[in-house]
Order: structure tokens, then C-alpha cells, then sequence
């Protein structure tokens, strides 16, 4: 429990930094409802994906992705 609150506070400042440099993080809609939670989960600034957001910043040139 211990090293996976330490985790997520570790991914939490990951993904922060990552926005704060203006990077674009998107939450897959499906994944966010089946995790059980809810767009007032989320941190500031990370956008729930569409059709058009995602595939926009896919094809956008020089768009580097991660995922797991």
C-alpha cells in the first residue's frame, strides 16, 4: 500500500511537470468510468479524450505518445 501511494504521488508530479511544459495528456473516457472515477478526479489540465481531441493531437506533427 505504502509503495503504491508512493507511486501514484511519484506519477501525479510526472504528469503535472509533463503538462506544466505544455504537453497534452488525455484520459481515455471508457478507462477513467471503468476505473470509478470521474472527470473531478482528475488533475488540472488533463483533458478527457474524443474522436476528434485524440485523433488531433495523434496526427499533429512531432507528437511523441505513451501509453500503458
Amino acid at each position: 500500500s505504502v509503495w503504491l501511494e508512493f507511486r501514484r504521488v511519484l506519477f501525479r508530479s510526472e504528469l503535472m511537470d509533463i503538462i506544466s511544459k505544455g504537453g497534452l495528456v488525455i484520459i481515455c473516457p471508457s478507462c477513467l468510468k471503468n476505473a470509478g472515477y470521474t472527470e473531478a478526479d482528475l488533475l488540472p489540465g488533463i483533458k478527457i479524450g474524443s474522436p476528434k481531441l485524440t485523433g488531433d493531437a495523434l496526427f499533429k506533427d512531432g507528437t511523441k505518445t505513451m501509453s500503458w
